[in-house]
């Protein structure tokens, strides 16, 4: 039996993958000591996609990862990259990397589905091709199109495919790059803007 069933029971899972679950609240999140400069963060949030990253990484987080706030850090966690880069790492991989500067991205799904996804996403800007990872069920994606980033993280058929993804990963191994993990970094992405 995964170690993940022990901490979140199996039927649960399934109503996750299902978009059935609700999530994590930002505020369930354990308070933990920041292990990257706090400069980085403002390197971050000067970035010209600063917005649109935040958008898209608070949906993968929200959205992708089930029960963010109970399974960060042990199955899930955020690192900073060289420069204002980040990558999203679950289980025994990484998922998603995204740079703010330029609004580039990569992200692995699923591949129950994807020719659905390509045709769901006929016209738009990216490259996709299998993944260099071994876990045998998944694809990569790649832009560096601002339009599609935003395209991507607003379509919930995508959003799916990722989610699937993400839990079979933490359902095989927890998280390899726990000791690297960025909590606050995770904090400035689930920060509320005085707008909303």
């Amino acid at each position: 039996m995964p170690v993940l069933d022990k901490k979140i029971d199996t039927r649960d899972q399934e109503l996750w993958i299902q978009g059935d679950l609700k999530n994590s609240e930002a505020d369930e999140r354990v308070k933990e000591i920041n292990n990257i400069e706090p400069n980085y963060i403002d390197l971050f949030k000067s970035s010209k996609y600063w917005s649109l990253t935040k958008a898209a990484t608070s949906s993968f987080i929200t959205k992708c990862i089930i029960m963010y706030a109970k399974t960060e850090r042990e199955w899930w966690s955020c690192t900073q990259l060289s420069g204002p880069s980040m990558r999203f790492n679950v289980g025994p991989q990484e998922v998603f990397a995204i740079c703010p500067v330029d609004a580039s991205f990569y992200i692995h799904l699923h591949d129950a589905g994807f020719e659905e996804f390509i045709s769901r996403m006929k016209g738009q800007d990216f490259d996709y091709g299998n993944s260099p990872y071994k876990y045998k069920h998944q694809m990569r994606i790649a832009s560096d199109n601002p339009e599609f980033l935003y395209t991507f993280f607003q379509d919930e058929y995508a959003l799916t495919l990722v989610r699937r993804l993400c839990l079979d990963l933490m359902r095989v191994k927890r998280n390899v790059w726990a000791r690297s993990h960025a909590p606050e970094l995770v904090t400035a992405i689930l920060a509320r803007s005085s707008s909303e």
